[in-house]
């Protein structure tokens, strides 16, 4: 199982058809906030030079217990997302670096944004 876009569409087994990824993204943030009302979608900066970037949609959430069972119920769905404790540094005003925060958090692999549909996904999505 694994997420593939398409000329910017991508499959959702549970219709049996394929979506405008702000559509999917929506449906993915409905189905973590039936089990946290904190889950928030985020998106990663990712890249491998100056030309070539892209974003990856990411759903923040505050436990393990809440980020594995939104892996379940979204895998019982044929989404493929994977559950995800990383760092998260907070840049003060001089520039120090603080102690990482230590976060759970929801992959959605995959899913390669470009910049335009990364626009177009932070306004849709609520």
């Amino acid at each position: 199982m694994k997420n593939e876009v398409i000329d910017g569409l991508i499959y959702a087994k549970e219709i049996d058809q394929y979506v405008e990824i702000p559509e999917w993204l929506q449906h993915i943030v409905s189905v973590a906030r039936t089990i946290s009302e904190e889950a928030i979608i985020h998106y990663a900066h990712c890249g491998t030079g100056a030309s070539d970037h892209w974003f990856e949609p990411y759903i923040d959430i505050g436990t393990e217990e809440d980020a594995k069972s939104i892996v379940e119920e979204l895998t019982s769905q044929g989404i493929y997302v994977v559950a995800d404790y990383y760092e998260r540094f907070e840049d003060d005003q001089l520039g120090l670096e603080e102690d990482p925060e230590m976060l759970w958090g929801v992959r959605i692999p995959g899913v390669k944004l470009s910049h335009k549909s990364h626009i177009e996904c932070k306004r849709c999505i609520t």
